[in-house]
């Protein structure tokens, strides 16, 4: 299953090329490819905010108060931010958790797997800091989580196989998604685009 919501959503167009291809090398092996809607995935991002800022602030609390010095900046300021999310917050964001599991469970009735770019973009360098895929500048972390972040909050496992390499020479990852406790199927799925991959046993430079 293709879910086109959220995850082809303003796509590096060498991305959404490999990620596409590894689609089509599925079905020459006999596969059945098919887009599937995933609407609510989209509350994904501010749910999966307000969990892990209050937890990591939960967990990190003493720290911060006794070796603060020894955070860096970007991740102190992340941690703090966590104080700020009010109790309500976290528990809607909780139940917002459970309807987008449930959804993506009940595509997983219909299909054995879904297909996502790993991340929409190449990899940056280390020192970009925003990146800009049809016109929209985000902080280069944010693209580099996008297509992720929504599995890491519905719990489902997932795995990432190299499908490809842009014209500069970087490598491109796809996102395979499967059921809980269903891990063999995927690994399964992940073996043969591998096989049929332009990627494969090639190493970036």
């Amino acid at each position: 299953g293709i879910p086109k919501d959220l995850f082809f959503e303003r796509l590096d167009p060498e991305v959404r090329a490999a990620v596409l291809a590894a689609a089509r090398s599925l079905e020459a092996l006999g596969a059945v490819v098919e887009e599937i809607p995933l609407p609510k995935i989209h509350h994904a991002g501010p749910a999966s905010f307000a969990i892990i800022a209050s937890e990591a602030t939960a967990y990190h609390e003493p720290y911060l108060r006794t070796r603060a010095a020894e955070y860096g900046d970007d991740v102190r300021a992340r941690l703090t931010t966590g104080q700020f999310v009010l109790a309500h917050q976290y528990l809607k964001a909780q139940r917002a958790r459970q309807v987008i599991r449930a959804e993506v469970d009940a595509v997983l009735t219909r299909v054995d797997a879904l297909l996502t770019p790993a991340t929409p973009v190449p990899a940056p360098r280390l020192d970009e800091r925003e990146v800009s895929v049809d016109g929209v500048t985000q902080d280069a972390r944010w693209w580099l989580i996008r297509c992720t972040r929504p599995i890491n909050v519905t719990g489902h496992p997932a795995l990432s196989v190299p499908c490809g390499f842009t014209s500069g020479g970087l490598p491109i990852g796809l996102q395979l998604v499967g059921r809980h406790f269903d891990e063999a199927t995927l690994l399964r799925i992940g073996h043969a685009v591998e096989g049929a991959s332009p990627a494969k046993g090639r190493r970036p430079p």
